[in-house]
């Protein structure tokens, strides 16, 4: 197994993988994650929420929770899963969940890296270590709904590719 690694590594030369995932596409909001790059230990991605504000049915999906009370109810998070099982989920505002039923991976390692705009309608995510072959699926589920509102899959093919072509700043 993979080493997991908190941050992307700083003297990898990340290589870019073309393509987006549509996880959400409903009348006034689409939530999309796209970006991808990949490191030797890793993999980033940006998760961008495009929303109608103007629109009163449209809740942006980023509320915060309390670590008292069920943040199922509250919280928009997201979950990653590899084709071999493992997975995490992660709070849009907190990375790993709090409680004893988020499923908080030994193995895997979702951090959140940093908001791009002002709005926090973009995140940049990291994901560590990198997935083995088969669909890696990342889900989202927005402000409490029950079951998951999107989820979208990519072929980790790609990003293992990816990853042997990065190559090391030296020391």
């Amino acid at each position: 197994m993979s080493e997991i690694v908190e941050r992307p590594p700083v003297r990898d030369i990340p290589v870019a993988v073309a393509g987006d995932l549509v996880l959400v596409r409903e009348p006034g909001m689409l939530v999309s994650a796209g970006a991808f790059t990949v490191s030797s230990s890793g993999f980033e991605f940006e998760l961008h929420v495009a929303a109608d504000i103007s629109d009163p049915a449209v809740q942006l999906p980023l509320h915060m929770f309390s670590v008292e009370r069920d943040w199922r109810a509250d919280c928009t998070w997201m979950s990653i899963g590899y084709a071999d099982g493992r997975a995490c989920d992660a709070s849009m505002l907190w990375c790993t969940l709090p409680g004893e039923d988020s499923r908080k991976s030994e193995d895997i390692r979702v951090g959140f890296l940093f908001n791009p705009d002002e709005a926090g309608r973009s995140s940049r995510w990291w994901v560590s270590p990198l997935p083995p072959p088969g669909p890696l699926a990342l889900t989202i589920h927005l402000n409490g709904r029950a079951g998951p509102v999107g989820t979208a899959s990519l072929d980790a093919g790609v990003l293992l590719a990816a990853a042997a072509m990065v190559e090391k700043v030296d020391a």
